[in-house]
This record gives structure tokens, sequence and C-alpha cells, in this order.
């Protein structure tokens, strides 16, 4: 969890929280997902979407993934 805190440096997570705030139940499409430390981001924070797809092009990042 440390890297994804490293790369949210200077993001907004007051904002963040309140755009994830309503995520339970929905479908959530992570264009960029890279190795999926968003969706594990989103679980640490007690989220439950109905379906999540991650999408990224480097297919290296996503056999980590």
């Amino acid at each position: 969890m440390q890297k994804l805190d490293d790369q949210m440096a200077g993001v907004d997570t007051a904002k963040l929280q309140m755009e994830i705030d309503d995520l339970d139940g929905k479908s959530v499409l992570d264009v960029g997902c890279g190795n999926g430390d968003f969706y594990a981001y989103l679980l640490a924070q007690g989220k439950r979407p109905r379906s999540y797809v991650g999408v990224d092009i480097t297919p290296s990042i996503l056999q980590v993934a």
C-alpha cells in the first residue's frame, strides 16, 4: 500500500474520498489501472463495488495485477 500512497502524493484525498464514498454496488472501470493498486486501496477503504474492470496497455504490468 506504500507504493499507492507515494503515487497519490499531491492528490486531493478528501475529494477522492467523497468521490468513492458511493461505490458500493456500482461498476467501476479503471482505465490505466497499472498493477491494480487502486482496487486494493478501495478494498482497504471498505468499498465493495459490484464489479471492477481494470484496463491497461502495458502487458508486463497486467501480469502483476
